[in-house]
């Protein structure tokens, strides 16, 4: 199962099961058709909430609550689901109709479906592989069985680029946003603001840095003078109050304790939430900082929907690139300083966007990577979305590079200030970003010897 379809099958329970539904005394049931445990199951986002998974499959097995040894017949009552789920099965089925027949007869007339397959990828028989799906598609199916299409999603990651339907025998609407409860991936949501007795000493609970990053950020601000400024996590508002200008901050579960300009305007949403509903006249910022979910796959959402909606000379800070032992990097957090394995997005834009200029910066307490000629049309990470997450899913354990902060610039540098400069030059006189990166790769040799010395031979 790849990343992209667990986090799009997550959106839909976000969406349209909330705490109304679980609530209830019985549990809410939910049918897994093609639920055999194939690299990953949608079990995973479903286990702590009040719901009966049972998983259906031809094949019978380990996992595998319902056998179906007829494809098309599901051995269920009427109407007795209160929702279907089915990914990365509809391909493989030769007769597909048919089962999408089935599976309205079993779902409560109050139910819902939620159904997502490729559009694109490459052949991959299990046992066959029969079918790309469309929108279209999806709203032939439902006018062939006389239910509602809710909501269908065409996912532009690759390389399935996965398209998501939400169907339902009634007309039903998208919860409100202060009903909903699911996280949108099958990751610890909020786990980085939980507050927890974690160990205070020890290696575990030391952290370094040449400089506080908020120290580091207010002189960002000084040196680049934005006029509008994008922030994701925004916690107590320490950071969103460094800010002179107008200010967008992106957290559901802010704690604001700082005395925030009328500038400032919060967006108590899931970042992946925030971009997906995109206000009106949002103003690519100038300078962004992403500081939300201490998992890699977060940031690299992030990173995309930020870079998709800048400008070449908009300077994006990531937050928590560098940490200083093993268990501070680790998913599951287990240290009070936790940054989780957001040093992944290091090593990720170095192979797959070396287009970018990206500094990493050696601040307290957790380290900065800031990064150079956003390219709001490059579609390299959302085309290879879940190779990348595959790929960087099994490096575990930070590498030494890593945790000793190798190449790591102090904050002072002038190289580091140079860039900064010259990137609100770059906006002022509305240079192209060729004139940007080629003016950082000049500090960059001007203020470090060694290279000085390289570029001479």
């Amino acid at each position: 199962m790849h990343a992209s379809s667990m986090e799009n099958m997550a959106r839909c329970f976000r969406r349209y099961v909330g705490a109304k539904q679980l609530s209830q005394k019985e549990a809410v049931k939910v049918l897994d058709i093609g639920g055999a445990n194939v690299n990953g199951s949608y079990r995973d986002i479903i286990e702590g909430y009040n719901l009966s998974y049972l998983a259906a499959d031809i094949a019978d097995g380990e996992g595998v609550d319902v056998h179906m040894v007829d494809p098309y017949k599901i051995p269920l009552d009427d109407g007795s689901i209160d929702i279907v789920i089915s990914g990365q099965a509809f391909e493989h089925v030769e007769f597909f109709w048919l089962l999408f027949e089935e599976i309205v007869r079993v779902v409560k007339n109050n139910g819902f479906i939620f159904l997502i397959a490729p559009s694109s990828g490459v052949i991959h028989r299990h046992p066959v592989d029969c079918y790309r799906f469309y929108p279209d598609s999806y709203y032939a199916l439902a006018k062939y069985t006389n239910i509602h299409t809710l909501e269908v999603l065409h996912d532009e990651r690759g390389p399935w680029r996965d398209l998501v339907g939400v169907f339902s025998k009634t007309e039903q609407s998208v919860l409100p946003l202060a009903e909903r409860v699911f996280g949108n991936s099958n990751s610890q949501v909020g786990a980085g603001s939980v507050e927890v007795d974690y160990p205070t000493s020890g290696p575990d609970a030391e952290v370094s840095g040449l400089m506080p990053y908020l120290e580091f950020i207010a002189k960002v601000h000084e040196l680049l003078e934005p006029d509008c400024y994008f922030e994701i996590g925004v916690r107590e508002g320490h950071s969103a109050e460094l800010a002179k200008c107008k200010t967008i901050g992106v957290d559901p579960a802010s704690a604001i304790t700082q005395d925030l300009p009328s500038t400032f305007r919060l967006f108590p949403l899931l970042s992946d939430e925030f971009f997906e509903e995109l206000p009106e006249r949002f103003e690519p910022p100038d300078l962004a900082f992403i500081d939300g979910m201490h998992l890699f796959e977060y940031v690299l959402r992030d990173f995309i929907n930020v870079e998709k909606n800048s400008r070449h000379h908009s300077v994006i800070i990531i937050d928590d690139i560098f940490p200083c032992t093993e268990a501070q990097a680790s998913r599951e957090r287990k240290t009070k300083a936790w940054m989780g394995d957001v040093w992944k997005i290091k090593e990720c834009l170095s192979i797959y966007r070396p287009d970018l200029i990206c500094i990493a910066v050696d601040t307290y307490p957790s380290g900065l990577l800031v990064v150079f000629g956003a390219d709001s049309a490059n579609t390299v990470l959302t085309d290879k979305y879940n190779e990348i997450v595959k790929r960087f899913a099994r490096m575990a354990v930070p590498p030494f590079d890593i945790l000793s902060r190798k190449g790591a610039f102090n904050p002072k540098d002038p190289f580091v200030h140079q860039s900064i400069q010259m990137a609100k030059v770059t906006r002022q006189q509305n240079k192209p970003v060729s004139y940007l990166t080629t003016k950082i790769k000049q500090a960059f040799l001007k203020y470090n010897a060694l290279a000085k010395q390289l570029d001479g031979i």
